[in-house]
């Protein structure tokens, strides 16, 4: 996280042709859509989709923590930056992995607070939050912007292996975590999954919590699975999305809208 990067789309709009009855007719409802691509698009007349280059950001300064797997909430005018510091880890879910929090005011100039809540190398005097395996392998916290959600639960997060399965965890402040119940809330036994970030979030337009996770498609293939909840606790079955190119290992999952 050394630098950031902004990737914008442009599109020059052309004049809607006249629509006829055999239109097909994609609805999005109230949704904000990137022209990404040509499925919003029926055609183009003296104009194209252009992607722009990325721009470097200034770098994070010190004392921010290296990054492993990393997560950054924007709440209010704080940022809160999540990551997992390995600590020699030699497997998923290691005894020595732990979750570490910093902030920031501006994203660029950090700090590292002493929160005194585990001990560390026979001390307390550092910035972890979270020491409890398997779920610092891949502790993956977001911001619950859904209405009316009670203060105690602001924050929510999923972690855990594919043999401890998926864990919810909810948070006041996002810093002291609990979890919402002591079983799991996902569990995915087709085949190996759960071995990177879990990424969840409130769907406004759903109306439903969404977690996308990875799992390995017919047991070669790092893909990507989807299910969801109206509640955090009970999940849908989850479906592989099959997004991969013939193949192709993905290795990261989609991310917060």
């Amino acid at each position: 996280m050394s630098a950031a990067a902004s990737l914008r789309t442009c599109l020059l709009r052309a004049a809607p042709a006249a629509a006829t009855a055999a239109d097909e007719v994609r609805e999005i409802g109230s949704r904000r859509e990137l022209f990404v691509d040509h499925w919003l698009i029926e055609h183009l007349n003296g104009a194209a989709l252009k992607l722009h280059e990325p721009q470097l950001a200034p770098p994070m300064t010190e004392p921010a923590d290296d990054l492993e797997y990393g997560t950054v909430i924007k709440d209010g005018d704080l940022f809160r930056l999540y990551t997992r510091d390995g600590g020699g880890a030699q497997r998923d879910g290691d005894a020595r992995e732990v979750t570490r929090y910093c902030e920031s005011r501006d994203g660029i100039h950090w700090v590292k607070p002493r929160l005194g809540l585990n001990e560390i190398d026979g001390s307390t005097a550092n910035n972890v939050i979270l020491h409890k395996p398997p779920f610092c392998h891949n502790f993956s916290p977001f911001l619950d912007t859904r209405s009316g959600v009670p203060a105690g639960q602001r924050f929510k997060a999923l972690a855990g292996t594919v043999k401890s399965s998926l864990i919810a965890f909810v948070s006041e402040d996002g810093i002291r975590w609990r979890k919402l119940r002591p079983t799991p809330v996902i569990t995915y036994t087709k085949e190996y999954a759960f071995d990177s970030q879990n990424v969840s979030f409130w769907s406004e337009s759903e109306q439903r919590y969404l977690c996308y996770f990875r799992h390995f498609l017919d047991g070669k293939l790092r893909s990507v699975c989807r299910t969801t909840s109206p509640d955090f606790l009970a999940w849908s079955e989850p479906v592989p999305l099959k997004p991969n190119f013939p193949g192709e290992h993905l290795y990261t999952t989609l991310t917060h809208p």
